[in-house]
């Protein structure tokens, strides 16, 4: 009797539980991951930087804006040759349009 009973019991419990079930269905969840990457100063002196300046053309008094890089995959391997670059550019900018 006792194992009827308790038979009888989990059935009933069983059917209760099972109307109050919810169908849940898996969401699938995109993790982002950031990734840092650390310079090392050695690594940054070492890449290409950029200078804008503007060349004045001193019989028009107009100025011409330019840009020069240096660095690694570039002409100018440091900024001394940067610097030369730009003086040389005004010089040839000046004897072109001012003759």
């Amino acid at each position: 009797m006792k194992k009827i009973l308790l038979i009888a019991t989990i059935s009933v419990a069983g059917l209760v539980s099972a109307k109050n079930t919810e169908v849940k269905t898996p969401t699938k969840e995109v993790e982002k991951k950031e990734v840092v990457k650390e310079v090392d100063s050695k690594e940054a002196d070492a890449s290409m930087q950029c200078i804008q300046y503007g060349m004045l053309i001193s019989c028009t008094n107009e100025v011409i804006p330019d840009t020069v890089c240096y660095g690694e995959g570039t002409d100018n391997a440091t900024y001394e040759d940067a610097w030369d670059c730009i003086t040389t550019n005004g010089q040839l900018a000046n004897e072109f349009f001012c003759g």
